[in-house]
């Protein structure tokens, strides 16, 4: 699975009813730290190096992971950061990924979008 793809895992994961904190940890455990720095821009690679490096600052209780116990730790205000700088850290990967992206083809996929709401639905999951 390609960065982008458990990048956008990871912001479904944020937009879930779970609690906050919950949320939080399981879109780190299960799909931040699954993703290879290699995989990445450059520019992203540090952003997710800082953010993964915050997120285990606290020692772990008996049966719990550096990245639970941090989050436990977390203020609420605090883990809404946390979950801004991965929205962030996704924004810059979409953007870095359309400036490289061969024009022809972002066109042709913005035509056969414009051609089937339904796909744009499926895509964005809401009409245009």
């Amino acid at each position: 699975m390609n960065a982008l793809t458990i990048l956008h895992g990871a912001i479904v994961e944020l937009t879930k009813s779970d609690p906050g904190k919950s949320r939080l940890a399981t879109c780190v455990s299960k799909y931040l730290s699954t993703i290879q720095m290699e995989d990445l821009p450059i520019p992203a690679q540090a952003q997710l190096a800082a953010l993964l490096k915050s997120l285990t600052t606290v020692t772990p209780l008996r049966g719990e992971t550096a990245i639970q116990a941090t989050i436990r730790k977390m203020s609420n205000a605090e883990a809404d950061s946390c979950a801004s700088r991965i929205v962030d850290l996704y924004v810059t990967c979409m953007r870095l990924s359309v400036s490289t992206a061969d024009p022809d083809t972002v066109a042709s996929s913005a035509t056969a979008e414009a051609h089937n709401p339904r796909q744009a639905t499926l895509r964005y999951g809401r009409s245009h």
